[in-house]
């Protein structure tokens, strides 16, 4: 279930805890003995690897956004070689890394400094770091933002606190896990937890005082992160984008004009523009529909390839924006050593 959740083939699956894996799924043809496993940990434990390696045997690109989004919700609790997943693609033979057991986030108050078995290995390397940041600052652009996460946060508060005869799903969870007569006993330590403690951190003492803690936080930590995470300051500057189509928006001719290339090194550092779209929906936005889930930026309806010809005008193809609906346009430009 968990790789038919996540559209993953059928391969080997292992729960790492203690610096070793216990087998969650056996891919068809697949080794039966761990020996994937253990030629894996082996070669990046005591090899040494190079780049050709880690390219050719690790999904980096999976990996970078992994690693973003343990800086993003301060996923810290993997320290100690657990919290996590490997799984090997039977056909490309790439490992990739998955999170589990993720109670101990969007909190900075936890132990731990996010350093599981790839960081110092892989984000050391100064190509892989490079696109690592590239991948942080789309997660931040896209994602983690006030606005897209506010928006995200709500929608699955909504889920959990539809109170019905004045009673909701929190206030089950709450009487289980906040007012359970066990919190009292001798079999629990008050330094894990304790009796009514649920929203204590919060003036309200309520849920909906806790949704508004979570998105505060998640502010603070989308600063922390632009202040001392991307800090990258000789990137190439955001461009912006102007309409330039017919009046009234057809869906099947807009067209846009980006600004010029502007980079701290100067103009002839310029090496791709890339274009994306997203049909984004939520209560607000024209052709939202009540009742249907949100759709976020994050889930692009189209990306252009790397263009390496800088244009002053570009039409998006038809079909990638649908007729009634909102779509948001952004375009990114590229220096000569590969940064966005």
């Amino acid at each position: 279930r968990f790789l038919q959740a996540r559209d993953l083939p059928d391969g080997n699956l292992y729960k790492m805890n203690g610096g070793t894996g216990d087998v969650q799924n056996l891919g068809f043809g697949q080794p039966a003995d761990r020996s994937d496993l253990d030629a894996f940990m082996a070669t990046y434990t005591w090899g040494n690897p190079g780049d050709a390696w880690w390219q050719s045997t690790f999904d980096l690109a999976g990996y970078y956004r992994f690693h973003a989004v343990l800086q993003a919700v301060h996923h810290y609790d993997v320290n100690e070689g657990k919290n996590y997943f490997y799984f090997r693609d039977p056909t490309s033979g790439k490992w990739s890394i998955w999170p589990w057991d993720t109670d101990l986030t969007w909190a900075d108050t936890f132990a731990g400094d996010g350093n599981e078995p790839f960081r110092d290995r892989v984000l050391a390397k100064p190509l892989f770091y490079r696109d690592y940041l590239n991948s942080l600052r789309e997660i931040r652009d896209l994602l983690f933002n006030p606005e897209q996460l506010n928006l995200l946060v709500d929608e699955v508060a909504a889920t959990i606190n539809t109170p019905v005869d004045g009673l909701a799903m929190v206030d089950a969870d709450r009487a289980m896990w906040d007012y359970n007569p066990i919190l009292t006993s001798r079999y629990v330590s008050e330094e894990r937890t304790r009796w009514g403690k649920f929203y204590a951190d919060v003036p309200t003492r309520d849920f909906a005082g806790m949704v508004q803690y979570m998105k505060s936080w998640a502010a603070g930590r989308a600063a922390w992160i632009d202040g001392l995470i991307l800090t990258d300051r000789a990137m190439p500057n955001t461009p912006t984008l102007q309409y330039s189509g017919p009046a009234g928006y057809p869906a099947d001719q807009l067209v846009f004009a980006p600004s010029a290339y502007s980079d701290p090194q100067g103009p002839a550092t310029f090496a791709a523009i890339q274009w994306r779209a997203a049909n984004v929906a939520w209560p607000g936005l024209p052709g939202y529909v009540a009742g249907q889930p949100n759709r976020y930026e994050m889930e692009s309806a189209w990306t252009s390839p790397e263009l390496t010809q800088f244009t002053s005008s570009f039409t998006l193809p038809q079909g990638v924006c649908l007729p009634g609906a909102t779509c948001r346009v952004r375009v990114r430009m590229k220096d000569d050593s590969g940064r966005w």
